[in-house]
């Protein structure tokens, strides 16, 4: 990514009436991680917290996921929501986790959500659905998605306003791979 995208980004909500700025250089974020759910978060690694409904990580009842949301300093509104846990299987087989992505309402959706590591590689998913909460994507956590993880310390996820204007939210992933090790079945 370039200086002059990384330098500035602005996402406009025009259905919610606000604007939120986040300005992310390589020296200086403005931008906070961390997974803001108190009571919710049994554990922390880096950047991602752990929750549990009904148990904890080594609990047989409990569905764990890994959490982090992304905002601007100064500001309790979320340009990001991830999670990541194994979904509940009916077959017996232990399927990949999944990641769920959630941006704010106003994104332009025949766009999709664009991925991109420092190295180039990206690919770009499909809306799954949109709620009050922010438009959805999920999407595989495979091996190419995990190498990814061990290489870099963070990735970009690039949303097209209602302007057609990109924008650039980082993810970071310290402590992805402690979190995912925690909840692996």
């Amino acid at each position: 990514m370039n200086i002059a995208t990384a330098a500035v980004l602005g996402f406009v909500i025009a259905s919610q009436g606000w604007t939120l700025v986040a300005q992310a250089q390589q020296n200086d974020r403005h931008v906070r991680f961390g997974a803001w759910l108190p009571g919710n978060v049994i554990e922390s690694h880096g950047d991602w917290g752990v929750r549990c409904e009904g148990g904890d990580p080594d609990s047989e009842q409990g569905q764990c996921e890994m959490i982090q949301n992304v905002s601007p300093i100064g500001s309790s509104a979320v340009l990001l929501h991830a999670a990541v846990g194994w979904p509940r299987e009916s077959s017996g087989e232990s399927p990949d986790p999944l990641a769920v992505l959630v941006v704010p309402l106003g994104v332009h959706l025949p766009s999709g959500l664009h991925i991109a590591s420092l190295n180039g590689d990206a690919w770009t998913e499909e809306y799954q659905i949109c709620t009050e909460q922010g438009c959805q994507v999920e999407l595989e956590i495979d091996d190419r998605f995990l190498s990814i993880v061990a290489e870099y310390e963070e990735l970009r996820v690039v949303v097209r306003g209602a302007d057609l204007a990109e924008v650039g939210i980082p993810l970071s992933l310290d402590g992805f791979e402690a979190a995912l090790d925690l909840l692996q079945p």
